[in-house]
């Protein structure tokens, strides 16, 4: 007990309570405050190296505590009341312990050091990427067989879970923007995300070692480096890139509802990136049209749209930010184009209608017919002035069909030379695979050269030395029979 309240003396001076090693077993609620020291201010506690089978309750009264280290006891569990206590707690030390279960309100203090290396867990809370301030995370030594979302740790730096039972990294890993080190050795991993290779260039430290089942990226392209790895990730992510963008093209239409007319059910005011004059020439004609066709053409630029917005906010997708973009705005210009098109025919239309008025107009003027008995009379014809207006509108009309003609031009010309962009790509990427594919095979020419090399070395010194055995063998054979022929001479001589 004097030991007890010198330490609780010394903390009311330093602010750090030191009881590690003490050989506490249990400390009954109310033993600190009963050494009469002001502890009220203390911000450090280190109960390490004990024999406590539980947070000490006296420890929930220090609420202005910024650091718990519970290393090395034999804890079995953590109070639900630990995070309301202790709001300002930063660094939470609770390695080497018996924890099976962590409670999901520990997410809620702004911890920046977490440690549960060391006990039974086989989850972490779910709410852990919800921790934005965490920067070091020690999940090492336990149970755990997969992780939740981790992408909200924007500022998290060093990630360590090995010696796990881990079969995957959550997608989001490559949101992790600050990682300098990631060890998930010695686990059960079977692939690793395409995402992982969003940290190359930051990630200085990765160990992956000891995942017997790993096939992706293989196990001999890990052990060539991180370089290595991350290029083969980013290969394989273009190989799977076409299927992918194949899937969105065949599926887009199926994520609007029709009626059982066939007519698409109107929701919120569609937004697009098409220039405001084609806008309005679509919506001009859309009285006259009916909905059906336009429709139809908004739907794939929101489509379109949409397909942008996801590559601007980096949503779960295994393709990089380039090809995301480079798809999306193919599929935009593509519904513009339609929508040009779209507007196009119908111009061209009217333009004929008006053509075939103006036509039978002529053609009532050279020779009129007399008017059926029972019919109203037929109206004079407009005045001079009337053709002039009909003369306007078709000059009108005709510009508009040139204008929007130009547009479409201009559309096809654009998608064209996107999509030449994009094979352009997509052929510098096959190449680089080749490249990369060709040097893969000579190295490994070359080890299996290396290993025939040694086997044969390996043989020519087996050979030597059986060799030399034999002529030890055949010396010794040589001494015994001089041996006992002198023997025999002796003998003879005695």
């Amino acid at each position: 007990m004097a030991d007890l309240e010198a330490r609780a003396k010394s903390a009311e001076i330093t602010g750090v309570l030191d009881l590690g090693s003490f050989g506490l077993k249990v400390l009954p609620r109310g033993s600190i405050a009963q050494c009469g020291s002001d502890l009220s201010e203390l911000t450090e506690c280190n109960l390490s190296k004990n024999k406590l089978t539980r947070i000490p309750d006296d420890v929930f009264e220090f609420h202005e505590l910024e650091k718990l280290n519970c290393f090395n006891n034999q804890i079995c569990g953590v109070q639900l009341s630990l995070a309301k206590a202790l709001p300002q707690l930063t660094h939470l030390n609770l390695g080497r312990n018996d924890i099976s279960e962590l409670p999901e309100n520990l997410c809620e203090l702004p911890l920046t050091f977490l440690d549960v290396s060391g006990n039974r867990l086989k989850s972490l809370p779910q709410s852990l990427g919800n921790v934005a301030t965490l920067v070091e995370l020690d999940a090492s030594d336990n149970q755990i067989t997969d992780l939740p979302p981790l992408g909200g740790l924007s500022r998290l730096t060093k990630l360590v879970l090995c010696r796990n039972a881990l079969v995957a990294l959550p997608r989001d890993i490559g949101k992790l923007a600050n990682l300098v080190t990631l060890n998930v050795a010695m686990n059960r991993l079977s692939k690793l995300p395409f995402a992982l290779r969003q940290l190359e260039g930051n990630l200085e430290n990765f160990d992956v070692d000891d995942n017997p089942r790993l096939e992706q990226p293989p196990i001999e392209v890990c052990l060539r480096g991180m370089a290595h790895m991350f290029h083969w990730l980013k290969e394989q992510a273009k190989t799977d890139h076409l299927s992918k963008y194949g899937e969105v093209e065949e599926t887009r239409d199926r994520s609007f509802s029709w009626d059982e007319n066939g007519t698409p059910t109107k929701g919120t005011p569609i937004k697009s990136s098409i220039g405001a004059d084609v806008r309005s020439t679509i919506m001009e004609e859309e009285a006259e049209v009916g909905v059906v066709g336009v429709d139809s053409i908004l739907q794939q630029i929101a489509i379109a749209d949409r397909k942008l917005s996801q590559a601007s906010v980096g949503e779960e997708n295994e393709v990089s930010q380039a090809e995301l973009d480079e798809a999306a705005e193919l599929q935009r210009l593509r519904a513009e184009l339609s929508a040009v098109k779209f507007v196009s025919g119908h111009l061209e239309q009217a333009l004929a209608k008006e053509t075939a008025v103006q036509s039978a107009a002529e053609t009532s003027i050279s020779s009129p017919d007399p008017p059926w008995p029972d019919t109203p009379p037929v109206p004079p014809l407009a005045p001079a002035n009337a053709d002039s207006s009909e003369d306007d509108e078709m000059e009108r009309l005709r510009a508009e069909l040139s204008a929007v003609r130009d547009v479409s031009n201009t559309l096809q010309q654009a998608l064209a030379e996107e999509e030449s962009q994009l094979g352009t790509g997509h052929d510098n990427a096959e190449s680089m695979a080749a490249e990369e594919a060709e040097e893969l095979r000579l190295i490994q020419e070359a080890e299996v050269e290396a290993i025939r090399q040694e086997e044969e070395e390996r043989q020519a010194e087996a050979a030597r030395v059986v060799a030399e055995v034999a002529a030890a063998e055949e010396l010794r054979l040589l001494k015994e029979a001089e041996a006992e022929a002198i023997r025999q001479e002796e003998e003879e001589e005695e």
